[in-house]
């Protein structure tokens, strides 16, 4: 009972939002952002305390990683090339494979840059499933993809060693 309270709660919130104020209502019951900061970093035995640098410092790191490890498996691409004789062809997204996706999320993955816990997409997906499905099809179609698409959120997770060195 308590959890069909909470979601029609949720939904009539969404719903009577007007688009300009969603998200407005969406911060109301989201929770907000814990932080970890790191104060020092050691780069190259030299110890950096500004922001900048520290942003800097693991920008480098992360943008190099997928070329380093791209290089260890050089050999391991065929050099046979195999053609393929079919055609590719994107299916139409309907609201009701979305509205199902949205409804399997699992609610203990990391949020998106958009801060929308998967809780609250799931609770929403009757509604939020024909939207999406427009925006899919309209990417599919014009093969565009919108800018915020194109980021990730990434975050650096402490796994042994010193926390304050960085490993180029």
């Amino acid at each position: 009972m308590f959890k069909k309270a909470k979601s029609t709660y949720y939904n009539d919130l969404i719903n009577a939002s007007e688009s300009n104020t969603l998200w407005a209502s969406l911060r109301k019951i989201l929770p907000g952002k814990s932080k970890v900061t790191i104060d020092t970093l050691n780069i190259d035995n030299v110890e950096v305390k500004d922001t900048t640098g520290i942003a800097t410092a693991f920008n480098s790191f992360f943008t190099t990683v997928g070329a380093k490890l791209a290089a260890k498996f050089q050999n391991t691409v065929p050099t046979t090339a195999t053609h393929c004789r079919e055609h590719f062809r994107f299916r139409v997204v309907e609201a009701d494979q979305v509205s199902k996706l949205l409804k399997g999320l699992s609610v203990n993955k990391a949020q998106g840059l958009d801060n929308i816990p998967a809780k609250i997409l799931k609770t929403a997906a009757p509604e939020l499933a024909f939207p999406l499905a427009t925006i899919f099809n309209y990417s599919l179609m014009t093969g565009t993809i919108p800018g915020e698409w194109k980021c990730g959120k990434v975050t650096p997770i402490y796994k042994d060693g010193d926390k304050q060195d960085l490993q180029l």
